[in-house]
């Protein structure tokens, strides 16, 4: 593939099973093989490109990968939550006797 400006950021292929696959454009027009390993949103064909465009991305990196440790907590939290969920169905415990396990309002 030529570098081009006018080539979009993600190429479509099809593969064998009929199902497309992704396959990111580094800013030079190279198949980008890396990813940026803060943010895992931008495709770099190589370290020297990665390094080229740091003063372009850094700004998009952190707001990023800030989103990213964000949804990972809520995730870790809402896991969390599922597991004391689960525990409390099966044991029937509850850490406060006011409290129904179904989630009703009865004391």
């Amino acid at each position: 593939l030529e570098p081009n400006l006018q080539t979009p950021r993600t190429v479509y292929i099809e593969s064998i099973k009929n199902s497309l696959a992704a396959l990111e454009l580094c800013s030079c027009g190279k198949f980008a093989e890396l990813e940026c390993t803060e943010c895992r949103a931008k495709g770099y064909c190589s370290d020297i490109c990665q390094q080229k465009d740091w003063l372009t991305h850094s700004a998009t990196c952190r707001i990023v990968s800030a989103r990213r440790r964000k949804d990972k907590r809520l995730r870790k939290k809402k896991r969390m939550i599922e597991k004391k969920t689960k525990e409390i169905k099966r044991t029937g415990y509850t850490p406060r006797p006011d409290v129904c396990i179904c989630g009703c309002d009865a004391e």
